[in-house]
């Protein structure tokens, strides 16, 4: 059996009562006429992220997710009975950012979000704190180890406590 290091926060987002998109960033622009040239997305996608938001590599490279409710104050701890949503990441990064601030930059987002439900989770109303949490394995005796990235969300959704946090699907699904 491979033993894991502790769950170690990389970025914070703080939410109050904001709706909340999870994604890759890469599919903020989408839906714009006429689209953004490719070699201009990243500076649209800049601009969101100068009002607040968190973004950053998946280690993985082409990444699927699935979010489920959690438990409030512990990572690694999901209720895979309440599923929340899905997303992936296919220009290899992962970000959490603001609903208003990516409309307000593309008010065509949410028509493209909905007809794409696997790329993009969006939470509405949550309150707290979002994180990139990952742990790496110790190495085995090859030598191998590898690293389990995740999104954790834990505060209050309509007033009530809320967590929740990503799973990685598997290739074949």
């Amino acid at each position: 059996m491979k033993k894991r290091h502790r769950w170690k926060i990389d970025k914070t987002l703080l939410c109050n009562k904001d709706d909340i998109v999870i994604t890759d960033p890469c599919y903020l622009p989408e839906g714009i006429e006429p689209p953004i040239p490719h070699e201009e997305w990243w500076d649209f996608v800049h601009k969101i992220f100068e009002k607040g938001g968190i973004e950053r590599y998946t280690v993985y490279g082409d990444w699927y997710c699935t979010v489920y409710r959690s438990k409030r104050g512990h990572f690694g701890f999901v209720d895979k009975t309440q599923q929340i949503g899905e997303f992936s990441a296919d220009a290899c990064k992962v970000c959490v950012c603001k609903l208003r601030q990516i409309l307000e930059y593309n008010p065509y987002f949410l028509k493209w979000a909905k007809a794409h439900k696997n790329c993009v989770t969006i939470i509405r109303g949550f309150s707290g704190k979002v994180h990139f949490i990952e742990r790496e394995e110790k190495p085995d005796e090859n030598g191998d180890s590898s690293t389990d990235l995740r999104v954790h969300g834990d505060g209050l959704k309509n007033q009530e406590p809320f967590a929740f946090e990503s799973v990685e699907l598997p290739d074949d699904e």
